[in-house]
């Protein structure tokens, strides 16, 4: 006998669910989308249709969703890079409700639920069936200048990955030609990462919280230029969460592995890897002075006989923290200095 249920036994299982209500006491349901290149692959009321992933396919899915029948439609999709991106921004546009998921939560899902099989279909099923099962509220904010941002960052990352195998290369060469080459090269994937970084900062310059923000995190201690402007383009969050939430998000969260007798090692996992790579770099550099608090804490975790990778990680989970309290506090500075400049 299976123990696997089909996908069409799961649908009839989901329609006798009453659907849950928001905060407000409306229905809600959860439109789920696979997102593609060329198509959309839009589940919603027990039926798929494939529109075109462009601004007609958006349009489709706005009359799709305004039906005046006391029911809050959501559209939950994961989250694929640009693809996403470019969604998540048009959607916005229209003011659809929106929520955006991990896919390897959705991927964890279907395997749980017997769903092994993938095709974008079944896909747009499994997103709106974990959403539901979940009760997944919107979690998208808009902001196009961080979108921006990020998108630059990660332009940005790309020229420097490829500076340094250049410049590795190098050593290599004994040609004239080629050793010729790879300099222009290195010099044409320089201009390149200064011309991203320029218009990164003219961004941040033109948005006045980004501005404040930017030159707040640059007060202090181990935070640069580059730190600053990626905890504000990779981590908006920053300020907004508590401890434990945000040292999950950056992956620096030590996750238990225990059963029964067995006590495993706790590890960290998952997060947001390139502000966690700034963070151990900043971390490394402190270490090199005395009496520093990082420095002391980095003893202290070494003297009760952690490893030195274990006794670094520590130190960056303690950086994030106290960088993400700092920054809470600044946000209620400056939310008071504006309702009182209101209030006059």
């Amino acid at each position: 006998m299976k123990e696997e249920t089909t996908m069409k036994q799961k649908q009839e299982k989901n329609k006798t669910n009453p659907c849950p209500q928001d905060t407000m006491g409306s229905r809600v349901e959860y439109v789920g989308v696979d997102i593609s290149l060329e198509h959309l692959d839009v589940y919603n009321a027990g039926r798929t249709k494939r529109l075109s992933n462009d601004s007609k396919g958006i349009n489709q899915i706005e009359r799709m969703l305004d039906v005046q029948d006391g029911v809050k439609r959501t559209l939950v999709y994961e989250s694929t890079g640009w693809l996403s991106r470019k969604l998540a921004e048009q959607l916005a546009q229209r003011n659809i409700a929106q929520i955006c998921l991990n896919p390897t939560k959705v991927r964890n899902y279907a395997r749980a639920m017997g769903i092994h099989a993938k095709t974008d279909i079944l896909d747009s099923q499994v997103i709106a069936m974990y959403a539901q099962s979940t009760k997944m509220k919107e979690n998208v904010e808009v902001n196009r200048d961080i979108m921006k941002l990020k998108e630059l960052e990660s332009g940005r990352e790309f020229f420097v990955r490829r500076l340094a195998q250049t410049q590795t290369a190098r050593a290599a060469l004994s040609d004239k030609t080629l050793i010729k080459i790879n300099e222009e090269a290195q010099r044409e994937d320089e201009r390149h990462v200064e011309e991203i970084e320029e218009q990164m900062k003219q961004i941040v310059r033109g948005n006045k919280e980004m501005r404040e923000q930017y030159e707040f995190l640059q007060t202090l201690p181990g935070i640069g230029e580059k730190i600053s402007m990626a905890l504000i383009s990779q981590l908006p969050e920053l300020g907004k969460l508590n401890r434990k939430q945000v040292a999950a998000l950056v992956g620096v969260a030590p996750y238990n592995w225990d059963s029964g007798k067995m006590r495993g090692k706790r590890m960290t996992r998952y997060g947001r890897r390139h502000i966690r790579n700034l963070l151990y770099l900043a971390v490394i550099g402190r270490l090199g002075f005395k009496g520093r608090p990082i420095r002391e804490y980095y003893e202290k975790l070494k003297g009760e006989g952690k490893a030195s990778k274990v006794a670094i990680i520590a130190c960056v989970r303690k950086m994030l923290i106290w960088i993400n309290s700092e920054t809470r506090k600044w946000r209620a500075r400056r939310e008071g200095a504006i309702t009182s400049e209101s209030r006059q």
